[in-house]
């Protein structure tokens, strides 16, 4: 049997090449694994963000303040907040949602200072209100009218 002594030779030669590249990928492997742990970790401290949770109710209201991560979405922040824990009637697929009183979507990036206001229903109509009201007091008005002749 005989073997081919050049063979060995490159063989030998591709080992320890191969010994140090596996090692080197080992070291850079777990060393970006620490540091991207530790990059990830900082950011996630660094770029925080301050922002409220309002509902209110017709006797009361709930304000929570939060600190969340910057680029964090108006659903994600509801979310977090467990007010749908504590006030089971939301429905974030029915209730409206809005920043500083302008409706905004579920989806919107929330900035440093938002205010995420959950809306509830409307019991009535506004404008139908004002017609009724408008024409109560017309009629108040012609009574008085009647009365004064």
């Amino acid at each position: 049997m005989r073997v081919n002594s050049q063979s060995i030779t490159r063989e030998q030669e591709r080992l320890p090449k191969l010994i140090h590249f596996l090692i080197l990928s080992l070291k850079l492997t777990a060393l970006f694994r620490y540091n991207s742990r530790n990059f990830l970790y900082k950011e996630s401290i660094m770029n925080q963000i301050n922002i409220e949770i309002a509902y209110a109710l017709p006797e009361h209201y709930y304000l929570k303040s939060l600190k969340v991560a910057e680029g964090t979405m108006v659903q994600t922040a509801i979310l977090q907040s467990g007010i749908l824990q504590q006030f089971t009637d939301i429905d974030l697929r029915e209730n409206k949602v809005g920043i500083f009183s302008r409706p905004t979507k579920l989806t919107d990036i929330l900035k440093e200072g938002d205010r995420v206001e959950i809306y509830r229903p409307l019991l009535a109509d506004p404008k139908e209100i004002r017609r009724k009201r408008a024409a109560e007091q017309a009629a108040q008005a012609n009574k008085e009218k009647g009365v004064q002749k």
